[in-house]
């Protein structure tokens, strides 16, 4: 798959720019497991673009057991020292979050080092 500019929005960058409209969700401290506030990002996203647009998510997706790769988890530690708030995703959860907000997986690709990508695209 070939990626292009056409509504293409990336990762982190598209979470917060989809909340900035509603400050109060921008501002306010994730839920422990951060989920309710990912969900409603992802439906703000989609309402948005139309279909066919393209959602790339960078991260460092976990497998089911949260262990692989190493440094997600060892990350998510350190964001919760940090900022009191610290979670490692799996590729698994993030389906889900994508199947319930109107988005369809496509692929995950591998990155360089233990990060990887989920394009999905908007149904």
């Amino acid at each position: 798959m070939e990626l292009n500019r056409r509504d293409l929005m990336v990762g982190a960058a598209a979470l917060v720019a989809a909340s900035s409209s509603d400050e109060a969700s921008a501002q306010a401290p994730a839920p422990p497991s951060g989920k309710p506030n990912v969900i409603e990002m992802l439906r703000k996203m989609r309402s948005v673009v139309s279909t066919g647009a393209q959602l790339v998510l960078v991260d460092l997706w976990t497998d089911p057991t949260h262990t692989q790769p190493a440094a997600a988890p060892l990350l998510s530690g350190e964001f919760l020292v940090i900022s009191g708030e610290g979670q490692a995703y799996s590729e698994v959860e993030a389906d889900e979050w994508l199947g319930r907000t109107g988005w369809r997986k496509l692929e995950r690709k591998p990155l360089a080092g233990p990060g990887s990508v989920i394009v999905a695209e908007a149904t």
